[in-house]
């Protein structure tokens, strides 16, 4: 817990314009990982019921 509470500490003495602009650029990059992941897990939710009865 308390290495949790030291990150938590880290993050938010970083530069705080900074730190947003990167994760505006990371949600971009990861957004469409997402959307796949998404997909491909409602896919195998689609599957799974048909195969279990």
């Amino acid at each position: 817990m308390a290495f949790g509470m030291d990150l938590g500490i880290v993050f938010i003495g970083i530069d705080l314009e900074v730190f947003l602009r990167k994760l505006g650029f990371l949600r971009l990059a990861i957004i469409p990982l997402l959307m796949q992941l998404a997909k491909a897990k409602a896919r195998q939710m689609s599957i799974a019921p048909k195969a279990i009865s």
